[in-house]
């Protein structure tokens, strides 16, 4: 499975960081990541672009852990996730237990992101939630410390008097920590958890709904398998293609490269580093998007080949059909007649 994060998160921290006076585009720059990845809804972002985000950012911010660690203990992290990620949110705070919650966020926390593993231990009297940091010098610490105080406030929402200990691999902030966590907090463990009693966690939800559980249950599960048959930077690239292949005003193959450049606000030469990631280049990429949409017209619309041919921005007829058949390894014809019976 591919590891990404949305869009979101990197948004809601760059926008925290510019109004800390801080140079964000040089920021998004250092870590490969485009305004338009920003900016548009749905986009994924890479493990390596979240990663180089933080590490670039905390050089940039010496007080980052800190100010992060700030802002997401003095955040009512229920609302906060409501507010970016409503269906999760409602799916998880409508199970039919505190138990049936955290696992409703663990199996599809795709949504958000899913950089880090999360682990789950029952034991006859508790249960221990650990969160595992695979991040390079661990420098992904505060955002699953976030995570943590996301789980912890779940917990809480289904039985306030519910009994939690708290783990964290850090020594540091212990002051904020403390204060969120209470006093039942330990600090410098290998990892980052929470161990609640079963009494708690596996006690029936009074205020369960079924009725709006149905449905709840059905869109979290479409989003989420959407979301892991996305493969993050590429997967937009091909959405940009193919937008290209529509556009009235493009009629070379060069003028689709300089469209995806433009409209991601990158070069030709960082457009294919970052599809280098994905062991991925433009040419590959546009070659299987053609291929695909060559397919789909022959087989599925009575387009003559002309009409194929220039709608995939190809200089000829001739050129088209070549290229067709060095890649199926028959006529476009020949294609059309096995698969229609034309």
């Amino acid at each position: 499975m591919i590891k990404s994060i949305s869009n979101l998160i990197i948004a809601k921290t760059n926008s925290a960081l510019y109004d800390a006076g801080l140079n964000t585009s040089e920021l998004l720059k250092k870590s490969g990541i485009s305004d338009y990845e920003i900016e548009t809804p749905g986009v994924r972002l890479s493990e390596n672009q979240y990663y180089s985000f933080i590490d670039h950012g905390s050089q940039y911010l010496e007080t980052w852990s800190e100010k992060t660690i700030e802002f997401i203990t003095s955040q009512n992290s229920i609302d906060f996730s409501y507010a970016l990620f409503p269906q999760l949110a409602s799916l998880c705070l409508n199970e039919k237990s505190a138990y049936d919650a955290l696992l409703a966020y663990i199996n599809h926390r795709v949504i958000i992101g899913n950089v880090e593993e999360i682990i789950v231990s029952v034991k006859p009297d508790e249960t221990k939630i650990e969160i595992i940091d695979f991040s390079p010098n661990k420098i992904n610490m505060s955002s699953l410390i976030g995570v943590l105080v996301y789980l912890y406030s779940l917990v809480k929402m289904y039985h306030a008097d519910a009994e939690i200990k708290t783990g964290l691999a850090t020594n540091k902030h212990k002051d904020l920590l403390v204060s969120f966590f209470g006093g039942n907090c330990i600090f410098n463990q290998d990892s980052n958890y929470i161990i609640v009693k079963n009494q708690h966690l596996f006690s029936k939800n009074s205020n369960f709904n079924p009725f709006l559980y149905k449905y709840q249950k059905a869109e979290i599960e479409r989003e989420t398998t959407s979301l892991l048959s996305k493969s993050s930077f590429m997967d937009m690239v091909i959405v940009l293609i193919e937008k290209a292949m529509a556009a009235r005003d493009i009629e070379t193959e060069n003028s689709i490269l300089e469209y995806v450049c433009n409209h991601l606000r990158i070069s030709r030469w960082t457009l294919n580093q970052k599809l280098k990631f994905e062991d991925m280049n433009f040419s590959l990429l546009l070659r299987k998007v053609r291929l695909k949409k060559a397919c789909e017209m022959l087989s599925t619309t009575n387009m003559n080949m002309q009409e194929v041919s220039d709608s995939l921005l190809f200089s000829s007829q001739s050129v088209f059909s070549r290229f067709f058949s060095s890649n199926i390894g028959e006529s476009p014809v020949s294609f059309r007649k096995k698969h229609r019976g034309i």
